[in-house]
């Protein structure tokens, strides 16, 4: 199975089944969300970092999830365009917002993630032109 069936496996059942989808993490793996407007953003080394993430992300919202619009696979890198859904926990507030991530993979384990404020900047960080 290459990189972008792997991921899109494992992202699809990511909600119900987060230890399936940790399983393609590197123990080592470097987790980017330096390019974000949150207070968590910030850059999480190693499989625990990103389980503990996670859960505080996820702990913000009720009714979280999100939607893949498109994969792009560009070498041992997977682009993934993702439109994101939720509710403030604490305000109930209706939050959405389209972001890009690069997904770099090496002998089938996710070794570097990083999140992009835009699709934009994460084709042109993934070396391909936005129309790819």
């Amino acid at each position: 199975m290459g990189n972008l069936e792997l991921l899109r496996e494992r992202l699809g059942g990511a909600v119900e089944d987060p230890e399936s989808f940790y399983e393609i993490l590197h123990p080592d793996v470097v987790w980017d969300m330096s390019d974000t407007p949150s207070p968590m953003a910030g850059i999480y080394r190693g499989k625990d970092e990103v389980r503990a993430f996670y859960r505080r992300w996820a702990g913000a919202f009720s009714n979280w999830h999100y939607d893949i619009e498109r994969m792009i696979e560009a070498g041992e890198e997977v682009v993934v365009i993702v439109r994101e859904h939720g509710h403030g926990r604490g305000s109930g507030v209706e939050v959405g917002m389209l972001r890009a991530n690069i997904w770099t993979f090496e002998d089938g384990k996710v070794v570097l993630f990083r999140s992009f404020s835009s699709p934009e900047a994460a084709l042109q960080a993934a070396g391909l032109e936005p129309d790819e």
